[in-house]
């Protein structure tokens, strides 16, 4: 059985239009996605008044930025909770 994957490119871009649907456009810019020897694959964006988001993962760059996606996610929750 074959699973839909979603490619890197169009997460990125999901990921950045939830962001910028959230914070403003232009408010936000995805850093990149890279493999560190010890922390395993990260995925970042940076606010431009504010925190870098990241998400890793130790397995695939996939998982990384499901865990940034995930991480935004529960910010704008919280966000909308007040």
């Amino acid at each position: 059985m074959q699973k839909n994957k979603i490619g890197t490119s169009t997460s990125i871009e999901k990921i950045t239009q939830t962001a910028n649907d959230h914070y403003g456009e232009g408010e936000i810019t995805f850093v990149g996605l890279k493999y560190q020897y010890k922390e395993g694959w990260i995925a970042k964006i940076k606010r431009e008044n504010g925190p870098s988001i990241t998400g890793h993962s130790l397995s695939s760059s996939g998982k990384a930025l499901k865990r940034l996606h995930k991480r935004l996610n529960k910010i704008i929750d919280r966000y909308n909770m007040i």
